[in-house]
């Protein structure tokens, strides 16, 4: 019998949760640049982007229609 992988009955495994690790809010963590970013002007350009995908997603599927239909 392999018993390698019981645990004996004396151990005791601390949950994940209850391990200290201190709380830092991001702009505390050493060696970490913050960035700031205009949020309205990345919003415009993701909106921007969405649009041009969604043009060509429509020219795709007004193409592979018109195959179909042939």
């Amino acid at each position: 019998m392999n018993t390698s992988n019981l645990q004996s009955k004396n151990s005791v495994e601390v949950p994940s949760r209850e391990i200290s690790i201190p709380e830092r809010s991001y702009h505390e963590v050493p060696g970490l640049q913050r960035e700031t970013k205009d949020v309205l002007k990345q919003l415009e350009s993701n909106i921007r982007l969405l649009e041009d995908l969604g043009g060509r997603l429509n020219f795709m599927l007004t193409e592979v229609r018109s195959l179909i239909r042939r």
